[in-house]
């Protein structure tokens, strides 16, 4: 069995990915899944020594991520680390998160935590989600996490693809199978390129809010206990 592999999900991140895969590579085997770029994405990723690989079409942070899991389950890596090709996310607080993982029972998550770096939007929408979902965790949406292997399963199951599952739709997923969440402070750095696709407007904010809550009632009706090897996982070999 393998130890540790970064998943990073990257589309059009040729300023940042080269460093952020690098410095990834000091702490375990490094997986850049290129969303269709059309900039040296990819080029850059294998020059810093990451596998890159490459989806048909672009399919969104979510699957992309996902992809990379399923890299990392054929290959029996004991954890996944996820996080973010624009160098918001700090590699040097993955010993932190790997550290918290360490500590706990088989099936669990740990979330790199920065509630500090929410815009008005984005607490708003937190408050409301925990409200709605009675999610255990301060930091909702941080794409910085640490899977370990039955976790893994999962979150690569039939249900999880069914929509954009990165934030609030994965963790309900997670809670109902029984997983322990457990936050790690970090400090997120501001971003070089680009802005948050969910919390760049009130009008995302407002239709995230919209899809989310459709996801949460959905969850909240499906009360037949449902096996989870009853759920197909994708692990083709």
């Amino acid at each position: 069995m393998q130890d540790i592999v970064c998943i990073i999900p990257a589309c059009n991140e040729a300023a940042t990915i080269f460093d952020v895969a690098s410095q990834c590579g000091r702490y375990g085997d490094v997986v850049v899944v290129d969303d269709c770029s059309e900039d040296a994405t990819a080029e850059l990723a294998k020059q810093a020594g990451a596998v890159v690989l490459r989806l048909p079409f672009r399919m969104g942070a979510w699957n992309a991520t996902q992809a990379g899991m399923h890299f990392a389950k054929r290959f029996s890596y004991r954890y996944v680390v996820t996080l973010d090709a624009d160098e918001q996310h700090n590699p040097d607080d993955i010993p932190s998160l790997l550290n918290a993982a360490e500590r706990q029972s088989n099936h669990s998550v740990i979330i790199g935590n920065d509630v500090s770096r929410g815009s008005v939007g984005r607490k708003m929408a937190w408050t409301f989600f925990r409200w709605l979902t009675a999610l255990p965790c301060a930091d909702l949406t941080s794409g910085y996490r640490v899977y370990d292997q039955s976790a893994l399963d999962i979150v690569l199951c039939r249900k999880a693809t069914l929509c954009e599952y990165q934030d609030v739709g994965i963790l309900m997923l997670l809670k109902k199978n029984g997983v322990v969440f457990q936050e790690v402070a970090i400090t997120m750095r501001p971003r070089k390129n680009g802005g948050s696709r969910v919390f760049s407007s009130w009008g995302k904010v407002a239709t995230y809010l919209m899809k989310t809550v459709v996801v949460s009632l959905v969850s909240h009706l499906d009360v037949a206990e449902t096996r989870l090897d009853d759920w197909r996982v994708y692990d083709e070999h």
